[in-house]
């Protein structure tokens, strides 16, 4: 290999590299280790030679099989073959602007290796390395299209193996707004996320807003999200109240907000009338509120009264508790402290039984909770 690289036969170099990995896998050569050095010795001088010879080499990589050849070892041939291909980029450009059409002419750019190489590595294997995503984000970070990173992100979520706040950095360097919002909304940084999305469009800050209802954020959380939208659109509109009202009532149609908990960031000359359908909505709300309380206090009051009948009908009632008896719930004598009897025969001290019953009813219903806790006062 170093022989045909020191003739200028780069073509020759890499067809001995494939050789010896096809002659390897064929088992012809069993007894012998597979050198890995070969690739990470040869790999800077074969990937920088052309885009052609780059584009052959990933290949041949690509098929070694990925347990025999480390991809972190790799990346400082990238390196040098990203800095090459950068350069070889301008050389084009220059030659384009120095034509005769002035520069109109479109370069065809080859795909870049790098990422060809390590997203096939991190698809096909479960590469956890950090130093390969890291690497793999930074190529990503500039390719012209934003599809291809936030594809990634997407396919690693809530648990990314690369630095998350260095590909932020790194998007933010390179204007990738929208990979970034994605970032943002996969490690659960919704807050963060909505406001990098709001200085791209509004419709993708209220779809992540809808995602992070379903992703299971609380109410108060989730309105907080939509606050942040509602209060944009209201600074971006301030000039034109009417628009900025339009898009609000449509904004409350689709979440929790209510209508008074938006009308603080709006001027104090805006007319109530432009949310007229809102308003109607909101207080129908708090009537269902009002509704629902009233029904909840009358039958607690109706409990209440049930408990105390109960209790007055067992004022002349008696029972005989033996001096030695226990109580049921601790095994401790009941004669000498307060204790519930039971007509069934149980007996219980009153401190017991009322944290038992109350340990047991948190996980009921409020409305079951309350009445204990009546009975327990009375």
């Amino acid at each position: 290999v170093r022989h045909s690289l020191s003739r200028g036969k780069a073509k020759m170099a890499l067809l001995i590299l494939a050789k010896y990995w096809t002659r390897h896998s064929t088992g012809k050569r069993k007894k012998a280790a597979f050198d890995s050095d070969l690739y990470y010795r040869y790999a800077p001088a074969l990937l920088t030679h052309s885009e052609r010879i780059a584009k052959e080499m990933v290949t041949t990589l690509i098929r070694i099989d990925k347990k025999l050849l480390d991809p972190a070892r790799l990346i400082p041939a990238f390196v040098r073959y990203d800095a090459a291909r950068k350069l070889r980029q301008r050389e084009m450009k220059d030659k384009k602007d120095s034509a005769e059409d002035g520069g109109r002419g479109v370069i065809n750019e080859a795909p870049h290796q790098g990422i060809r190489y390590f997203s096939n590595v991190v698809d096909s294997t479960d590469m956890k390395d950090p130093a390969v995503h890291n690497y793999l984000v930074s190529l990503l970070v500039e390719h012209p299209r934003d599809d291809p990173l936030i594809k990634f992100v997407e396919r690693w979520g809530h648990e990314p193996v690369y630095e998350y706040k260095l590909a932020l950095a790194m998007c933010h360097r390179h204007n990738k707004m929208r990979a970034a919002s994605e970032i943002h909304k996969v490690v659960g940084e919704y807050e963060e996320a909505i406001k990098v999305a709001l200085t791209i469009n509004l419709q993708l800050a209220q779809l992540i807003a809808i995602e992070a209802e379903k992703a299971g954020v609380d109410e108060e959380r989730s309105k907080k999200l939509w606050l942040l939208v509602a209060r944009h659109v209201i600074e971006v509109e301030k000039h034109d109240v009417e628009m900025a009202t339009r898009k609000v009532s449509d904004i409350l149609k689709h979440c929790s907000l209510r209508i008074d908990e938006v009308l603080p960031f709006f001027p104090d000359f805006v007319k109530i009338g432009s949310f007229k359908g809102e308003v109607v909505r909101s207080l129908e709300q708090y009537n269902q509120k009002i509704r629902s309380l009233k029904e909840e206090m009358d039958e607690h009051t109706k409990t209440a009264q049930r408990i105390r009948a109960d209790i007055e009908a067992q004022r002349n009632r008696t029972a005989v508790v033996s001096e030695t008896r226990r109580c049921d719930l601790s095994g401790e004598q009941v004669t000498a402290r307060p204790m519930t009897a039971f007509p069934c025969g149980h007996v219980f001290l009153t401190d017991k039984l009322v944290s038992n019953v109350i340990k047991f009813a948190q996980k009921k219903p409020r409305a079951l909770v309350i009445p204990l806790l009546l009975l327990y006062v009375l």
